[in-house]
């Protein structure tokens, strides 16, 4: 604000100092925004400058005598204020100071002068109100009446007229809004401000009522447009939206505002004035009236509006920023509003909003405007004028329209009285039932369709297609739903890419929107795929794909098909189980599979199942809960790097597969809620996992699956596992006849082998014996080879990866190869008996290698051949150091006995490890020279670093580990019975086989090879011998993997058990704490008493001791109680170890006869 107070106090000069600091001693001619010129000043021109400061700061103060002396002083009559360029006479005609006014004007001020907005004097005024100081300016200048507001960037003052600059240039920036429009007159702002006598005394003077300001609005527009705020208004509502006009100070945007900071004594001042003003405005009842009146009078025109249709929107020839109706709808002024549209004022005038003065009573919940326009309206319609009650804003919308949206039932009431129309709709093609609908109010929506013309719009689509029903199910509004299905609304109905209300009340998660059109016609479209374009998915699929269970319970209510694909191409064809399970939401992927188990098998466009597609994007939930449903680990698919199972998948995409499979391994033994030393715990075995799908099918896919995936720790953990090895023992049992018979052709080829190059290369004679024998052994050779080689033929084609890198399918393939040549070429040859030699030690060889699938005796040739694998690993890692002493001596020796050349001499080497042979090397050699010093230091060498390192630690590495070897042996072992099992499941039990076979044969076959669907352990209870088909060492196997199982689930509720002892002895010591503290204060205090009291009084004291002490020894009692409890049972879990290993007993198996794999 601009100080009043002439002297500055010592505390303020700092801060103004600091202020002013960086401003230049100048004078500034130009603009704000313009190069300020620096010119040379003198001290008259400082003189000068201070006493210009003064006089406006006289001015301001209304101090008419300081005026009179400054004036007299020297000070000039046009002081300014530098920034704002708001001279004297400005602040004189704004205060009303007809007498400062008078003597500015007569040493000379100009009444034309402008600020840097372009304002004048008599702007000030006809804002103000103040009619006498606009009398003395339009009497001392007439040609200002219709002067108006220009913009002013280079002001025209004299220097001489500027105040100082060490003083507060804001206190006058603010005195007027910046907001004022440009071009507008000071009947503009009369009329503004709805100041009757200074209009009046503006019109008296000529003033021109048709002139428009910079937005085409002549003073008769902006009529009442800042009126004062009335708050006692009888017909104003609740409304947020109220009053925004108000005459308290105004910002640059034209609105008021109650203070700024740093000018508080002009807002101060020029209230003042606008106080006085409004006292004298409120003896007058109407002053908007008598103005619009008087406007008219002279000529002042109403704005007329003329809406139209135009290529399917609504446009107003007439668009005005605001209107004299508009601004006396919003400040409610009732009579204004009825001479307005006496007058001519037209209701179908847009705003800057695109609003007429209805909407706008509409909008801002003024009930009476709205009352008084829908009157109007009626009485020039009962005079042959159509009704405008229909009237479109700038969006095609009604007054009804906005109601509805305002969600305003008393303006929808009475819309509705005067007839208006239900079946209009907007731009968009809304109508209002489509907004009752969005807004979910029912009772607008039943008021709206109990008109009769409601039906005509019940199926009406808006710009999205959608019709009423569509918004109620969009917003989630199930009364809403409820009451248009009533009326008539089609449930069947959907957009032109075929999205249906199932569609989107899956996709807003309703579940009792969809219920409740399941329940209808609605259900005709339960299984509808909408267009790609919209996503080609049904509801079920939306409703699965976002994890809305209680859609997906409804939609299955129904049974709707499960089996429908997606024609999405992210979805890949996928059906709802497949997009549950991309997403991993598990509850609906158990809520899919118990409405129809066959859903795991289902595919996609890929020929992916739902396992693949869950194991693909890592849920392990749901790859979990799939597989228990049924799912095949071993069923395979293609993608660009082939073909993949989903353990494969599993293994590359779940998190910790390994672990992960052995879990679900686990959770298919289960035992019953009886604790393992119960006699009637029961431990169930189910083979599913092992085993998925129909019993006649292949049983060991998905061993065969592990195999072949070539990871050798997931092999040796799922082989070792007691579910798979049961399995396979059990299967073995069954199956090892077949496998007796495979050994006896691998015996009768190698004898036959061996006979024949026996009597070929050995026993040689013209003997008819030596022939005959020989042909006999051809003869056996190719009856045993032929199905040797059929056999090894499925095996590859079975077996896959996993027989590739067998090292046994190598010896198998050099036998077939060598002993087909053995059989076939003449013996005479000199070449086929190398071929012979290698032949028969190929084939005994793979006998050693089908010993190794017994259960008994391969264990210990499976350890041999990982240590035989282990010591061919050292020595490959020290073949430098052989190589090295092979030339050493091939050298020294000058290719001499027995080191004549690098194959003999790498050859002794190599027999040097064991057998030095050192007297034959050098018994020749017994003379000392250089020769047999350097050869016996290098066998020395070769002693210590070959014989003695190396065969120690090739010994030491290679049975390191016994634990370990016997693990490796038996995954191997376990590995080559599946491997057969394999085999003998492809050779014998394929269906054309099957097919040839009687039927009696037939299920011999398959009782044959039965293994139970499940297996019974009681860990309790003795084994008859006539059921002991488990093992002992796998039966003390799977009891320990079941303890570890329970001790895991187990150790949260001890350690809750453990910390809940805790606890209790811990109250319980502090129970004793107090009550012993109680006891011995109580004790104090009564043998205190007992001196000063009575008998009667001591036994009393006495008797209270007596029952503190009882109650303390209960609660002792019932806390030791607890406590034991708690470690009876703690106790009872922690020796169930010693009971695992108290069985010498074989378990009980019960099987179940009718049900095989």
């Amino acid at each position: 604000m601009y100080s009043l107070v002439p002297n500055i106090e010592m505390d303020d000069m700092s801060s103004i100092e600091r202020r002013f600091s960086e401003a230049p001693s100048t004078i500034s001619v130009s603009s704000k925004d313009s190069i300020v010129h620096i010119m040379p000043r003198r001290r008259h021109d400082r003189r000068k400058e201070r006493l210009n400061t003064e006089l406006l700061t006289a001015v301001q103060n209304s101090s008419y005598s300081d005026v009179i002396r400054l004036l007299d002083t020297g000070a000039s009559p046009d002081a300014t204020c530098r920034p704002s360029r708001v001279s004297a006479i400005h602040i004189a005609a704004l205060q009303g100071d007809s007498a400062t006014l008078r003597e500015l004007i007569r040493f000379g001020a100009r009444c034309s002068v402008r600020d840097r907005s372009g304002r004048q004097a008599v702007h000030y005024a006809a804002w103000a109100g103040q009619a006498e100081t606009l009398l003395v300016l339009l009497r001392a200048d007439p040609s200002l009446v219709n002067s108006p507001v220009k913009p002013n960037p280079e002001p025209d003052h004299e220097m001489e007229c500027l105040d100082s600059w060490n003083h507060d240039h804001d206190l006058l920036n603010h005195l007027v809004p910046d907001g004022v429009d440009l071009l507008s007159t000071p009947l503009h702002l009369a009329c503004k401000t709805i100041c009757y006598k200074t209009v009046e005394l503006l019109l008296s003077h000529g003033a021109d009522v048709t002139i428009k300001d910079a937005k085409g609005l002549t003073p008769l527009d902006v009529t009442g447009l800042y009126a004062p705020t009335n708050d006692s208004k009888p017909n104003q509502t609740n409304k947020p939206e109220g009053k925004v006009l108000s005459r308290a100070a105004p910002n640059r945007h034209g609105h008021f505002r109650a203070s700024a900071p740093g000018f508080k004594m002009a807002v101060l001042a020029s209230d003042s004035v606008r106080d006085k003003q409004q006292e004298i405005d409120k003896t007058d009842d109407k002053p908007a009236h008598r103005i619009v009146t008087a406007l008219i009078k002279n000529g002042a025109k109403m704005p007329k509006g003329n809406v139209i249709l135009k290529e399917g929107s609504v446009i107003n020839q007439n668009k005005m920023p605001v209107t004299t109706l508009h601004t006396a709808v919003v400040n409610e002024e009732l009579e204004l509003i009825e001479c307005l549209l006496q007058n001519g004022a037209c209701l179908t005038t847009w705003n800057d909003n695109g609003e007429t003065p209805i909407h706008l009573a509409v909008k801002k919940w003024l009930i009476e405007p709205l009352k008084k326009m829908i009157s109007w309206d009626m009485q020039q319609t009962d005079t042959g004028y159509s009704s405008i009650v229909d009237v479109r804003d700038s969006l095609g919308r009604t007054p009804l329209h906005l109601a509805v949206m305002q969600e305003w039932p008393t303006g929808v009431a009475l819309l509705l009285e005067s007839g208006a129309d239900v079946a209009t709709t907007s731009n968009d093609n809304e109508s209002v039932l489509h907004l009752a609908a969005e807004r979910g109010n029912k009772p607008m929506l039943e008021e709206l369709l109990s008109i009769p013309d409601s039906r005509k719009v019940l199926e009406y689509r808006n710009s999205y297609y959608h019709t009423p029903l569509f918004r109620a199910v969009e917003s989630k509004h199930l009364p809403c739903v409820e009451l248009l299905c009533e009326n008539g609304a089609d449930a069947t109905t959907a957009t032109p890419g075929d999205v249906t209300l199932l569609h989107i009340a899956s996709l807003q998660n309703s579940p009792d929107i969809l219920g409740y059109l399941l329940s209808r016609e609605a259900i005709k479209v339960k299984d509808v795929l909408c267009k790609e374009i919209k996503g080609g998915v049904t509801a079920l699929h939306i409703a699965a794909k976002e994890g809305y269970t209680e859609c997906v319970q409804e939609l299955l209510q129904v049974n709707c098909n499960v089996f429908v694909m997606s024609r999405a191409n992210s979805d890949r064809g996928g059906t709802a189980l497949h997009l549950a399970a991309e997403k991993g939401h598990l509850e609906v992927v158990k809520i899919i599979i118990r409405h129809n188990i066959k859903t795991v098998e289902s595919l996609n466009a890929d020929g992916w199942q739902p396992l693949h597609i869950a194991a693909g994007f890592g849920r392990s939930e749901c790859v979990k809960h799939i597989v228990n449903s049924g799912a095949d680990l071993s069923a395979s698919v293609w993608d660009d790097t082939g073909r993949k199972t989903a353990l494969d998948i599993i293994m590359y995409c779940v998190p910790q597969p390994v672990d992960f499979l052995e879990e679900l391994f686990d959770s298919y033994m289960k035992g019953n809620e009886h604790p393992l030393n119960d006699p009637a715990c029961e431990i169930k075995l189910q083979y599913d996992v092992l085993s998925p799908g129909d019993r006649c099918c292949k049983q060991l896919k998905v061993l065969n699956a592990i195999l072949n995936n070539g990871n050798q720790h997931l092999q040796q953990r799922l082989l070792l596992h007691p579910l798979t090895e049961s399995f396979v023992h059990i299967k073995w049992k069954q199956l090892k006849i077949f496998f007796s018979l495979i050994v006896m052709l691998h015996v009768i080829l190698t004898l036959s082998l061996t006979i024949l190059a026996h009597l070929a290369y050995v026993d040689k004679g013209p003997s008819t014996f030596i022939f005959v024998c020989s042909e006999v052994a051809r003869v056996g050779l190719f009856a045993s080879l032929i199905p040797i080689i059929l056999v090894e033929f499925i095996n590859v084609a079975q077996l896959q990866r996993y027989y590739a890198i067998e090292c046994e399918s190598w010896v198998k393939w050099g036998v077939i190869i060598t002993a087909s040549i053995v059989g076939i070429v003449d013996p005479s040859l000199p070449w086929p008996r190398h071929i012979a030699s290698i032949a028969v030690l190929l084939s005994w060889i793979e006998l050693l290698f089908l010993l190794a699938r017994f259960p008994n005796w391969g264990f210990y040739v499976l350890m041999f051949s990982k240590v035989a694998s282990n010591v061919l690993k050292v020595l490959a890692s020290f073949t430098f150091l052989v190589l090295g002493f092979t030339f050493a001596f091939l050298i020294h020796f000058e290719a001499a006995q027995p080191f004549r050349n690098l194959i003999e001499a790498l050859i002794k080497v190599f027999v040097m490890m064991l057998e030095f042979d050192y007297e034959n090397m050098f018994e020749q050699f017994k003379e000392l020279n250089a020769f047999s010093v350097i050869g016996r230091l290098i066998f020395i060498t070769f002693v210590i670093l070959v014989a003695m390192v190396m065969m120690n630690l090739m010994i030491g590495l290679a049975v390191s580990d016994i634990a370990l070897l016997e693990k490796q042996g038996r995954t191997q072992r376990l590995a080559k019975q599946t491997s057969f099992l394999s085999l003998l499941e492809s050779t014998v039990y394929n269906a054309r086989l099957l097919k040839i076979l009687p039927k009696r044969f037939h299920e011999k076959l398959q009782k044959l090879r039965a293994v139970p669907e499940y297996i019974v352990i009681k860990p309790t209870s003795p084994i008859d011998s006539s059921t002991n088909d488990i093992p002992k060492c796998l039966k003390e196997s799977i009891l320990n993997r079941i303890w570890s199982s329970q001790t895991n689930n187990e150790d949260l509720e001890l350690t809750v058990s453990l910390h809940d002892i805790n606890y209790k002895i811990d109250k319980l010591a502090d129970i004793v704490h107090d009550k012993l503290t109680d006891a011995t204060s109580s004790s104090s205090s009564s043998s205190s008493r007992a001196k000063k009291s009575k008998c009667s009084t001591s036994s009393k004291t006495t008797l209270v001791d007596s029952k503190n002490t009882n109650t303390l020894l209960e609660e002792i009692i019932r806390e030791q109680k607890l406590i034991k409890e708690k470690l009876e049972k703690l106790e009872e879990n922690v020796n169930f170890t010693r009971t695992v290993h108290m069985f010498q007993d074989q378990p009980q198996i019960l099987t179940q006869p009718p049900n095989y794999i």
